[in-house]
């Protein structure tokens, strides 16, 4: 069973930020992006992880980039892979990136600590949480991912428009789920479902979800619902700022934790080193990949 994020109806979802191409030897879609003050384009991978096939060999991938016209790919891979081992043989970087949090085992193994079942018993008092069509929701879920921009100060990618909640409304495979105080969506989330795991989309939720813990309500819900599968909760923002919060919240869920990696090529190491040398970038005292777009 291919996942959603391999699909080409999430890539064509996506596709209003970037033109989106095929990696055919990865078996993934990507996303083609514009290289500052140059006439070159490198790709990234889509959000929020590509699950991807391993290549014959890296210069299958190296060539393949080039046939597409890109200098470089980067890419997060997902933590539920079944093998990673030839991550690192086969791409240029490969590290262990973000902890993502999980439910995984028997359902005896999934039991909240005394002080989230109180906040969650408090949160059903006052609030019901359902399954929900997107569709039917789409204004107020807009509204709630909006606020999520706002308290962490989500950019890039992250700031998704109302298109693209409006292609993942016609996707059968994401499912979504909403908390409701006095009949108002508070708190909603959207999660997507494999054969193997279920994986949490995004989530939303204003002031009022999270004063009266709403939002716990719901990732509880959540969990019972999908009880007996393994569930992939996601991680946090790279900023420890922004994903403190979040980290905190998933982790009173979690009872396992499964590593994502973030991966990368370069297709032509000469242009790249004429592009580090023009930016002042010695790539091998930075981390970041590509290193010519390491941020000033």
């Amino acid at each position: 069973m291919t996942h959603l994020y391999s699909k080409k109806v999430y890539a064509d979802a996506s596709a209003e930020l970037g033109p989106i191409v095929r990696i055919e030897c990865l078996d993934i879609w990507v996303q083609v992006r514009d290289i500052p003050g140059t006439n070159l384009k490198d790709a990234i991978g889509l959000y929020p992880f590509s699950l991807p096939t391993e290549p014959q060999s890296p210069e299958q991938l190296r060539s393949e980039l080039k046939n597409l016209d890109l200098l470089s790919l980067v890419l997060v891979a997902a933590p539920f892979l079944s093998d990673v081992s030839w991550l690192s043989s086969t791409f240029d970087m490969a590290r262990v990136y973000k902890t993502q949090f999980t439910v995984e085992g028997a359902p005896e193994k999934r039991v909240f600590k005394k002080n989230i079942r109180y906040v969650i018993r408090k949160a059903q008092a006052v609030c019901t949480v359902q399954k929900i069509e997107l569709s039917d929701y789409l204004d107020r879920w807009c509204e709630l991912y909006g606020t999520l921009i706002t308290k962490h100060d989500l950019k890039g990618i992250h700031r998704f428009s109302r298109n693209y909640f409006e292609s993942l409304a016609n996707i059968s495979e994401i499912s979504t789920f909403g908390a409701f105080v006095d009949g108002n969506l508070v708190s909603a989330s959207l999660w997507i479902e494999d054969a193997n795991w279920v994986t949490g989309h995004l989530s939303g939720t204003n002031k009022i979800g999270y004063g009266t813990g709403a939002n716990h309500a719901l990732f509880d819900y959540v969990v019972r619902h999908y009880e007996g599968r393994n569930i992939n909760l996601g991680g946090a923002p790279d900023s420890p700022k922004q994903g403190t919060d979040l980290s905190l919240f998933k982790r009173k869920f979690a009872n396992a934790t499964q590593d994502s990696w973030i991966c990368g090529i370069v297709a032509d190491q000469s242009i790249c080193n004429r592009l580090n040398q023009d930016r002042n970038i010695n790539e091998s005292q930075t981390d970041y990949f590509p290193a010519y777009r390491k941020p000033d």
